[in-house]
């Protein structure tokens, strides 16, 4: 089984929690593909988290990858999430919430779309 660093990690919410998991990763020897901001990124932002791709959440689709980290304020969560439905694959989410559950995460029943190719945020 290969080590869970060798997977391709998408980080939503580059606050503090998430640059010291970010930090964390990298010195684990981990590859962030991507940082997805708040706000539209800035020229240097591709350099402050390791050369990755940084892009805006309303920045159109994102590159697939194995891992996404939600860090945003636990009531942004939801909204996050809903942000990017339809728009990121990935075959596991995490939110590093203290508080809160996996649920909020989780789509809305309805078209819930979970597969053994991974969690496709299409509700």
């Amino acid at each position: 089984m290969p080590a869970v660093t060798e997977s391709s990690l998408t980080l939503a919410g580059p606050g503090r929690a998430g640059r010291a998991f970010l930090r964390s990763w990298a010195s684990a020897g981990g590859r962030v593909a991507q940082v997805i901001t708040h706000d539209t990124p800035g020229i240097a932002d591709g350099a402050r988290f390791g050369g990755a791709t940084v892009r805006g959440i309303r920045d159109g689709s994102f590159e697939a990858t194995d891992l996404l980290i939600v860090s945003v304020p636990d009531d942004a969560i939801a909204a996050c999430a809903e942000e990017l439905a339809g728009r990121l694959r990935c075959a596991f989410a995490f939110h590093l919430s203290g508080a809160l559950g996996a649920d909020a995460l989780a789509p809305p029943p309805r078209c819930a779309s979970a597969g053994r190719d991974g969690i496709d945020f299409a509700w």
